[in-house]
């Protein structure tokens, strides 16, 4: 997992996932496979620059592994709609049911006014 985040290799997914792995994000419907895993990688190091993860536990139970991390950046271009703040930024994130905290990150990257203006 440190080469496919901190080193951005998002390739080296193919290497790592099952074809019946699936990442559970809020909201989303992904495919199972790692082709999903690489394309949220695409999604995060396309909107966010100086990506980097520490992660802070990883419990391995059968055939599932739980990574919970913090991520820490600087939003660089637009997110889920919301134009670039420049911004240092974080978000922590329990992989592979993901519960991202996309509030906390949302809060930092939009304006009182603009949020309003989304809901």
């Amino acid at each position: 997992m440190e080469e496919v985040k901190n080193k951005e290799d998002l390739d080296i997914v193919f290497e790592l996932f099952t074809p019946d792995f699936v990442l559970h994000l809020p909201g989303a419907q992904l495919r199972p496979g790692p082709e999903s895993r690489k394309a949220v990688g695409k999604s995060v190091f396309s909107s966010f620059t100086k990506v980097h993860v520490t992660v802070n536990d990883t419990v391995v139970e059968g055939d599932r592994v739980v990574e919970r991390h913090t991520a820490h950046a600087v939003d660089s271009s637009e997110f889920n709609g919301v134009p670039a703040t420049g911004k240092n930024v974080f978000w922590t994130q329990t992989e592979a049911w993901s519960e991202v905290s996309f509030h906390h990150l949302m809060a930092q990257i939009t304006t009182p006014e603009k949020a309003a203006m989304k809901a």
